[in-house]
């Protein structure tokens, strides 16, 4: 996905089916330059509007930022369950 309207989009329909219930945590931060990244954790709730099921979830994140005419922007946002899978996909 690449630029704002996508990801717009792609917010949108996140939000359309799920509810999303979740608290992050920020485990660590770093500025190095013009480089910063951030590493967190999100526990909570997601619940499937169509079907109303409702499931505990947590997952990891990485966003590594870049100083932009003296703005911070987001170069790279990286987002994964961190529970175990359930083998390999079908």
């Amino acid at each position: 996905m690449v630029g704002s309207d996508a990801l717009r989009a792609a917010y949108r329909q996140v939000f359309a089916t799920l509810k999303v219930d979740l608290r992050f945590t920020i485990q660590e931060t770093e500025v190095a330059g013009d480089m910063a990244w951030l590493r967190s954790l999100s526990k909570g709730r997601i619940k499937t509007l169509a079907t109303g099921v409702e499931a505990d979830e947590s997952f990891n994140s990485l966003i590594v930022f870049r100083r932009e005419g003296g703005t911070w922007k987001i170069r790279c946002y990286l987002y994964a369950s961190n529970k175990p899978g359930t083998g390999t996909p079908q």
